[in-house]
């Protein structure tokens, strides 16, 4: 090892032991404090934002160390961070609510430049985006589909994501109705699937939270082509809303969407074909997913065309809260034909 290295590791144990000892005075002053109760909340929240900040830095490892301070300080806390009568955050809460607000933002997947599109507020270039089609059977039935058997999958390309505007393309083919679909976004806080630890026994509590999601859909490409790549796939075909810690109850969300300040789609997850647990161990057994990506879930009923000039409204709900995406939809560039040389 360098002497600079040495040097520079020194340092960096130096800023350990003095955040310690920070720690350890601020559990001294909250033993001291006549409200003790409130003096834990602000020292919880100081947690957190430690937590928040190390994954927006995509530092993961360090997440290991804020537990060990917690679980070392003075006398009157028990290992594991409590005190008699005071509830304190557990390092699983603390870590949930860290991921929801920083694991994706902290991707380092995709370069940031001036011609990139703009970061979504809290989901944030996932590296993978699947979807999963005709999970409400209403669905199915207005677009005289037949009920898939199993899951019926896709891939939304990353690349079809953006913030705040979608972009309709103007194909070389002419106009084709494209369509609006509002979903229940699953946000991954774990990775499943071959290679990664077994499922909890609840496969649930592999999910960070969840989001409103937007996917346009061309009809009439859809029809056409086999891949969907250009019908769900083109730059504006998706959007992602901010994330909403996930829900005690899988089968109790809601999913509503508004055109132009209209009510057009209202569901609820206990009527999916799918259901969220039995599909997260089914994806488990062949389907490489990570921390931060995501799953559309389906659509319900009442999709419908959009046009330049219209604003969609996605809205996801529990008992936990509300999450909305808003999403203006705008013209987007002429599309060339393809040319052989």
């Amino acid at each position: 090892m360098s002497d600079d290295e040495l040097e520079r590791l020194r340092r960096q144990v130096a800023e350990l032991e003095a955040e310690l000892q920070r720690l350890r005075q601020s559990f001294s002053e909250v033993a001291a404090a006549p409200d003790m109760s409130q003096a834990f909340d602000e020292l919880k929240e100081q947690l957190n934002e430690q937590l928040r900040a190390l994954l927006r830095q995509g530092n993961l490892a360090e997440v290991e160390w804020l537990p060990q301070q917690v679980s070392g300080l003075p006398p009157g806390l028990d290992s594991s961070g409590h005190t008699p009568g005071i509830e304190f955050g557990s390092t699983d809460e603390l870590a949930q609510e860290a991921l929801v607000e920083g694991i994706l933002a902290a991707s380092p997947r995709r370069e940031e430049t001036s011609e990139a599109p703009q970061a979504l507020p809290q989901v944030r270039y996932p590296r993978q985006a699947l979807a999963v089609g005709r999970n409400y059977a209403a669905h199915a039935a207005e677009l005289d589909n037949e009920l898939p058997t199993a899951p019926l999958l896709f891939w939304k390309p990353v690349g079809c994501l953006v913030e705040g505007q979608c972009p309709l393309p103007r194909w070389p083919e002419g106009e084709t109705p494209i369509h609006y679909e509002g979903e229940v976004v699953l946000v991954l806080g774990r990775a499943i699937g071959p290679g990664t630890p077994d499922l909890p026994a609840d496969p649930w509590e592999a999910i960070a939270g969840i989001a409103p999601g937007l996917d346009l859909s061309d009809r009439a490409l859809q029809k056409q082509e086999p891949q969907w790549v250009r019908a769900k796939g083109f730059y504006g075909a998706g959007a992602l809303g901010p994330i909403l810690p996930r829900p005690a109850d899988p089968a109790a969300i809601t999913v509503r969407t508004r055109l132009n300040g209209e009510p057009v789609q209202a569901g609820r997850t206990d009527a999916l074909l799918f259901p969220l647990r039995p599909l997260l161990r089914y994806l488990h057994g062949f389907l490489r997913l990570d921390a931060g990506d995501v799953i559309y879930t389906g659509t319900p009923a009442g999709v419908g065309p959009v046009q330049p000039g219209d604003r969609l409204e996605v809205t996801v709900g529990a008992a936990e809260g509300e999450r909305t995406l808003a999403i203006e939809v705008v013209e987007g560039a002429k599309v060339p034909a393809f040319v052989r040389d």
